[in-house]
């Protein structure tokens, strides 16, 4: 059972979607800060998820353009870097300009140092000074720094791992400071670490993962998940330290490889396919934009904020991403005989061989 089909470009619809999925979760948390939705205000809260939904995405991907990139650690690394560091250090140099995010005492040397290095998450005071979802950004440079000492390690392994992650909660590099103020524990990106090797073992396994009882497995968690939202929407207080996030992670699969035709079309349009095309763009303007709209006065309606947020990033995706993606391809160009043929009858998702 195929998920998804490979396009003329080499791009997945599917993990496009996800991506979609994922940052339009985090924009409707953020958006209530500007004007509220007062019939899904109740569902702001799940949006955080998606953030968790990006961490298993890169694990699943990066095992995948390790695999397909051909280029060896040197180039892996170069094409993290023209992927993750243009429009980061354009979006940090403008913060400091504007001063998105900060207060007076947190626009100084120090702060830019931390977050010149994407270590902000470490620094646990200068976790969230500036454009706050940057913190997760340390998480995601850790695990690529890690990634190719994780990768050679055996299945067994990883899941002792996996399991062990779940001992440091859910908290992220910075909030786990904020939360414990346990400098060591800030220091460590465990927090990311069940949904990051939770994503290389789906890949790793794909095969097994995308088989109907596993799909129907995982589907008991997506299930639960829409009756958690739905009796959120109601108004029932659902208890603070119930595991939603936990939740959201076994069900990925289910949202990986699911064949059901309502998902596949929710999934796999242009719609999605362009916003998870220009989903890092989206993430990181989408505060940036909500401040500046505060200090206007304007207080824009969800979907008027959407279409702001969308046609901003993709200006940016279009001016400042995707020359930087293209250079790097275009120096890491690979015989077509260099990649591995996908036969029909694969299981598993065929992604964007370099993200």
């Amino acid at each position: 059972m195929q998920s998804t089909y490979l396009d003329g470009q080499n791009r997945v619809d599917r993990i496009d979607g996800l991506r979609a999925l994922a940052v339009s979760g985090v924009l409707f948390l953020h958006a209530q800060m500007l004007s509220a939705t007062p019939l899904l205000a109740p569902l702001a809260h799940y949006g955080q998820l998606g953030v968790q939904l990006f961490f298993f995405l890169s694990g699943y991907i990066i095992y995948m353009a390790w695999e397909r990139g051909g280029t060896g650690a040197g180039g892996f690394y170069w094409n993290r870097v023209a992927r993750i560091a243009p429009l980061y250090y354009l979006m940090l140099v403008l913060t400091y300009i504007f001063g998105w995010s900060m207060s007076p005492d947190e626009l100084n040397t120090e702060n830019f140092v931390w977050h010149l290095f994407f270590a902000q998450g470490f620094s646990g005071s200068y976790a969230y000074a500036g454009i706050s979802p940057m913190w997760s950004l340390t998480s995601e440079i850790a695990f690529y720094l890690v990634f190719p000492l994780l990768r050679r390690l055996p299945t067994p392994a990883l899941l002792v791992m996996f399991a062990g992650s779940f001992l440091f909660g859910d908290v992220d590099t910075g909030l786990a400071y904020w939360l414990t103020g346990s400098t060591a524990l800030s220091a460590t990106p465990l927090g990311a670490a069940k949904y990051m090797l939770g994503g290389m073992i789906v890949y790793r396994h794909r095969d097994l993962f995308a088989k109907n009882w596993m799909v129907a497995l995982s589907g008991v968690f997506a299930a639960m998940m829409g009756v958690l939202m739905t009796m959120t929407l109601a108004g029932s207080e659902l208890p603070a330290e119930l595991p939603r996030s936990t939740i959201l992670l076994f069900a990925c699969p289910f949202m990986m490889f699911t064949q059901i035709p309502l998902l596949r079309f929710v999934l796999e349009n242009r719609i999605a396919g362009f916003l998870g095309l220009t989903s890092y763009s989206i993430y990181l303007w989408q505060l940036p934009i909500i401040q500046e709209l505060e200090k206007l006065g304007f207080a824009a309606d969800l979907v008027t904020l959407t279409v702001i947020v969308v046609v901003i990033s993709a200006i940016s995706y279009v001016a400042v991403e995707r020359p930087f993606l293209t250079w790097f391809r275009a120096g890491h160009k690979q015989p077509k005989a260099a990649l591995p043929k996908v036969a029909p009858q694969q299981a598993g998702i065929v992604v964007e061989a370099r993200r």
